[in-house]
């Protein structure tokens, strides 16, 4: 007997639904291009390593504080490659694990992960923590770099929050702009702008459907400008990602005043075809590396060239 279109629908975004959890790249990132830094050499303390969040940390070189910020099914320590080296070059860097959802499936079975939950109370917690880092430190502004979720976080924090916090932004296969997830938001086009969120909660928390094209969140995200005077914005995509896609969706449109750079990685650094930088490659790949500590170091800086040989 033939199902109703409507549950053959259903039980293809399911088993879509199921795939995404099974994804390794979906739940702990895997280097492709590279092999990047083994999580079990590194000293941590409740699940951050122990050189971030030194309040006593100054830097006369880097005086502007670094936040992490990380995405969805993940964690500070996914972020390894990114805050060892820029800890290595001098950098104050900070970070929280936010966004925890106890009472979806992903999290039942792998509770050390973070950023399933409601992307809003997400950024409120983002907020309080960059709000925490300025008081320590006593900087007025702060640069932060998210990956994949951590990008729409980053978006929402400067659209809603603290525009005056920021100096500098980056994107690494930033979902700021809202994500097909490889088509997944095709399949749930009959459910989209709420029913979909009531079929994933359960399974992966509310981050995923909220970071849909199309779902309520981006809808009302979107009604605002994705980009903020006096912010500079780096923003780096590869069409190796099957994550963040259309990868180019991920570019931002400069205001009055912001300042944007949108690098396809893969393209102005001239990398070889069969040199894969995938989603996760993105905060792990050495030429990924190079343009975010490019970006910390000198992006704000007039007429500045971003580099893909940056020493680290």
């Amino acid at each position: 007997m033939k199902r109703p279109a409507i549950l053959r629908s259903v039980g293809a975004l399911l088993a879509s639904l199921a795939l995404l959890i099974a994804l390794p790249s979906a739940v702990i990132p895997t280097a492709t291009a590279a092999e990047g830094i083994d999580v079990d050499t590194i000293e941590m303390k409740d699940g951050i390593p122990t050189y971030m969040n030194r309040w006593d940390c100054r830097s006369k070189k880097h005086p502007v504080p670094v936040v992490m910020v990380h995405g969805t099914f993940s964690r500070q320590a996914n972020q390894i490659d990114v805050t060892h080296m820029l800890n290595r070059k001098g950098f104050c860097v900070y970070g929280a694990n936010i966004g925890y959802d106890p009472n979806n499936l992903v999290t039942k079975v792998q509770p050390d992960l973070y950023g399933t939950g409601d992307v809003e109370k997400t950024t409120q917690q983002l907020h309080e923590f960059v709000k925490l880092v300025k008081r320590r430190t006593g900087s007025k502004k702060v640069d932060i770099i998210g990956h994949s979720q951590g990008g729409l976080i980053i978006r929402n924090l400067i659209t809603k929050y603290a525009p005056d916090s920021i100096r500098v932004a980056i994107m690494l296969g930033g979902t700021h702009n809202g994500s097909t997830m490889s088509g997944l938001t095709t399949l749930a086009k009959p459910f989209l702008p709420d029913g979909v969120r009531e079929i994933t909660a359960p399974i992966t928390g509310p981050a995923v459907s909220q970071q849909m094209i199309g779902s309520h969140f981006i809808t009302e995200l979107n009604k605002y400008p994705n980009t903020s005077p006096g912010i500079t914005y780096v923003v780096l995509v590869s069409p190796d990602d099957t994550q963040a896609t259309p990868y180019k969706q991920g570019f931002m449109t400069p205001v009055k005043g912001s300042k944007v750079y949108n690098i396809d990685v893969k393209d102005y650094c001239k990398v070889p075809e069969d040199h894969k930088i995938g989603h996760s490659d993105l905060h792990i790949d050495p030429i990924a590396l190079s343009l975010i500590l490019w970006g910390v170091s000198y992006s704000p800086q007039k007429n500045a060239v971003p580099n893909c040989h940056m020493r680290l």
